[in-house]
């Protein structure tokens, strides 16, 4: 919902002057000081300089004057600012176009700080020949609870002159503030914003003065329980003869009788900026007025959608019918099949199409029901257009596909075909075919928003178990909106429901056994302080899902990714999680391999704060020479050349066959390496792309490198037989998986293991975690799998979020982001598992 921003309301007193003119000097715009204003302060919202104000009556509104702070300086007329209020009114205090507000804090009170936060306005009416009437639109500032009260005393020549007209109302929060005889406001329910300000968070407070007199005096007064707090209005308004509001303290009820309408049609032409926008686009264009039906009142997207009457439209496909109405000030009552005209200015808001409201009136006609369009997926961004603001209805079935957008924005993303198969995945970044898949999974895709009602959370979509591949059925209705670059479907009514259809998978069991993994497990830090966990609770729940993945995965060595770099501490991550895993099973199942104090550097393996690490099992792997690492960036130019994890290799004997494993961490494709060279790439060759990512040729350095370090048999160990194993931040078809390839290695989970993805990223799915087979181990290849225990699951059930009731959090599911990789090997000429491929 769209609200003023308000400064804070300062905490030192400014005296100012406030003036009102009488009536009869509308023609000529006098200023006359009045009394001087008690412990009032004034704020603006985007100057650093506070000032007093003062506002002349005119013939046709009021022209705003303003003097510096001190009272020696006159007032100024302010050029071309001439406030909305109507020609009668007499003296205002507050907001005016610029966007300035008065307010008040507790300095009438300095030695009592749990007193009354106060202040006083005086006004010189003696000019006004008929009834008065005082509006207030009221907001204000600070954490409320049940006991504090607010309000506006009135007097007039020192005496009591109020009759209230209303209660005060806030429709946003569904609260009711009553008045008492006091014109004191109680708040009825508690509020706790949990240290936000509450802005606009009052309706109109309207009272007429009975009675003739020289000087109104307006006192504010608050008491906050337990201390006081900063208080502001939006406006405090005198008139003459009749209040702003409809007589009952509200808004007065605008008319839905315009003379010209123009067609929501016309607004939104057949492009993608409308025609009636201003000049730059993003401003407002001239005044119109558009009669339309109401499709979804959103408060929390900042106003309404609007649809062209069925009889008026256009015919026209290229052409929208509905419209996005942004208003703060959505008429109480307003439902869908409200008639309404909006009047006001249309511009293009971040590329959206939009009408700001000025006025909104609710037509006296019955209510009149809008038939969806069809939206049938794929669907391009200029078709899409064409729907902008309209009620559409999915035509089918779509599978979950977009998982984080789902826990951050409440924006599900649901897919033609999905889950997405990430371009790089399948085709070389060169391909056109590369690129191709990426434009089409842009249409394929489709974002259903929660309204802005949830974010951060399992609501509204993940509250039950649900993965990507399960279905939203066709039918869903919505408006189609559009925000931060992307269409988003805007249900109406209830949220589409998610039907189940991809169950959680088992972890695999090889028939030859699983001999060789590897897991990223997610920023497995024990000291909370740094990444991973933050909490001893989220910790726990982070050890018991990953103790319980490596426990099913029951791999005979496994390299780990993305633990804590605190190898020289007493007790390192990787021994902290190597006890759980005996814990839980009971006995000294598992182990770590110890890099060599000689291969560390101050902090650590490697200067990351993020390293490797290889836990194993002793009864079915032995370990067979020296761990060994190396700064597998050390040919890299520049002045931070730090990019790739340093790898750790340990030889072990599993099952007879001697092999080393080799687990590795290259570089993200999240920040630059336009700053590094390396033997084979200059300063600026490495950019980022839109199918690769950042740092490409980073990797594909580093990949040559491990190659030929590898070749230099570390560990001591004559055998040829080596797995590179980890994340590598390369999908199969980019290059640094692919220099792999052209060395004679083998990618075991692309030709064993269905090229199963294990890794989700903006929605599409592919795999960085991988198992390469050096060119003499492919002989011992037997079997090989992903276990999607992971990658698929909601982010929201991850343990530094919230995971709720329904969902089991103590099992391996969502233990990390990416999922685990396993192999299983035999002697040459007698496979375990079945013939060699």
């Amino acid at each position: 919902m769209r609200s003023r921003s308000f400064a804070a309301v300062g905490a030192a007193a400014l005296t100012l002057s406030l003036v009102v003119v009488p009536a009869a000097s509308a023609a000529t715009p006098t200023v006359v000081a009045s009394d001087l204003v008690e412990g009032a302060s004034l704020n603006l919202v985007s100057h650093d300089n506070p000032f007093a104000g003062a506002w002349g009556s005119s013939g046709d509104g009021f022209e705003v004057y303003q003097r510096g702070v001190s009272p020696s300086i006159p007032f100024q007329l302010l050029d071309d600012t001439v406030s909305v209020f109507p020609p009668d009114t007499l003296g205002i205090i507050g907001e005016d176009e610029t966007g300035r507000f008065f307010g008040a804090t507790d300095t009438e009170n300095p030695g009592n700080p749990d007193g009354p936060v106060s202040a006083t306005w005086t006004f010189d009416v003696s000019g006004a020949d008929g009834p008065l009437f005082l509006n207030v639109d009221a907001g204000a500032m600070g954490d409320f609870e049940s006991s504090d009260t607010f309000g506006f005393a009135v007097s007039l020549d020192g005496g009591p002159a109020t009759e209230v007209l209303d209660a005060v109302v806030d429709e946003a929060a569904s609260r009711v503030y009553t008045l008492d005889s006091g014109k004191q406001v109680t708040l009825n329910d508690p509020i706790d914003m949990g240290g936000v300000g509450l802005h606009n968070n009052l309706q109109t407070v309207s009272a007429a003065i009975a009675g003739t007199g020289s000087q109104l005096t307006v006192r504010f007064t608050a008491q906050a329980d337990g201390g006081s707090e900063a208080f502001a209005f939006d406006s405090l308004v005198i008139t003459e003869d009749a209040p702003l509001g409809d007589g009952d303290g509200g808004d007065p009820e605008p008319s839905c009788d315009a003379e010209e309408l123009t067609l929501i049609s016309a607004v939104q032409g057949d492009g993608a900026v409308s025609p009636l926008a201003g000049s730059p686009v993003w401003t407002t264009g001239d005044d119109i007025t558009v009669r339309g039906v109401v499709t979804l009142v959103a408060p929390s997207l900042g106003g309404m959608f609007v649809q062209e009457e069925p009889a008026d439209d256009d015919g026209n496909a290229l052409t929208s019918e509905g419209i996005f109405v942004a208003t703060a000030d959505v008429p109480a009552a307003l439902v869908a099949g409200d008639t309404v005209e909006v009047t006001g200015g249309v511009r293009e808001n971040f590329d959206r199409t939009q009408l700001e409201a000025d006025e909104v009136a609710v037509c006296d006609v019955p209510s009149t029901s809008i038939t969806p369009t069809g939206l049938t997926m794929p669907a391009d961004t200029a078709t899409r257009e064409t729907l902008e603001g309209m009620v559409v209805e999915t035509t089918q079935d779509l599978a979950v596909s977009s998982l984080y957008t789902a826990w951050a924005f409440g924006e599900l993303g649901v897919a033609l075909d999905g889950p997405l198969t990430q371009p790089t995945s399948a085709f070389a970044p060169d391909d056109p075919q590369a690129a191709a898949l990426d434009a089409a999974n842009a249409e394929a895709m489709l974002f259903i928003n929660d309204r802005d009602e949830y974010g951060y959370d399992t609501s509204p979509w993940f509250d039950t178990p649900a993965r990507a591949g399960d279905l939203v059925l066709a039918g869903t209705v919505g408006a189609l909106n559009y925000s931060f670059g992307d269409f988003l479907l805007e249900p109406l009514g209830e949220f589409p429901a998610i039907v189940p259809v991809a169950s959680r998978p088992e972890a695999p069991a090889l028939a030859g056994g699983n001999d060789i993994g590897a897991f990223n497990v997610l920023n497995y830090f024990n000291d909370f302080d740094g990444r991973g966990a933050q909490s001893q609770a989220e910790f726990d729940l982070q050890s018991a899902k990953i103790v319980e993945a490596i426990v099913e995965l029951d791999a005979a060595v496994l390299g780990l990714v993305e633990l804590e770099n605190d190898y020289h501490d007493e007790v390192p991550a990787v021994e902290t999680l190597v006890a759980a895993l005996n814990d839980r099973l009971g006995d000294e199942v598992y182990d770590w391999v110890r890099p060599g104090a000689e291969d560390l550097v101050a902090e650590g393996l490697g200067p990351d704060e993020i390293a490797v690490g290889i836990i194993y099992q002793p009864a079915r792997a032995t370990e067979v020479g020296d761990a060994a690492t190396f700064d597998i960036d050390a040919l890299l130019e520049g002045e931070d050349t730090d990019k790739n994890r340093w790898p750790l290799a340990q030889s072990f004997d599993i099952d007879g066959q001697v092999v080393t494993v080799v687990v590795n961490h290259f570089k993200s494709k999240g920040s630059s390496c336009e700053e590094v060279a390396g033997p084979d790439f200059d300063f600026g060759d490495d950019v980022g792309t839109d199918l690769t990512g950042n740092c490409n040729l980073t990797r594909e350095y580093a990949a040559q490198r491990l190659m030929e370090w590898i070749e230099t048999k570390p560990t001591g160990v004559t055998s040829p037989d080596a797995f590179v194993v980890g994340d590598l931040n390369s999908y199969e078809e980019e290059g640094p998986v692919e220099a792999f390839i052209e060395a004679g290695y083998r990618d075991a989970i692309q030709s064993l293991g269905d090229d199963a993805f294990t890794y989700k990223f903006d929605g599409v799915y592919g795999r960085l975690d991988h198992v390469l087979a050096s060119p003499s181990a492919k002989r011992l290849l037997d079997d090989a799998a992903v276990w999607q225990a992971n990658s698929a699951e909601p982010v929201s059930y991850l343990y530094d979020n919230d995971p709720i009731e329904t969902v089991d959090t103590a099992t391996a599911y969502a233990s990390s982001d990416h999922d685990p990789v396993v192999i299983s090997i035999g002697r040459p000429g007698r496979s375990k598992g079945g013939p060699h491929r």
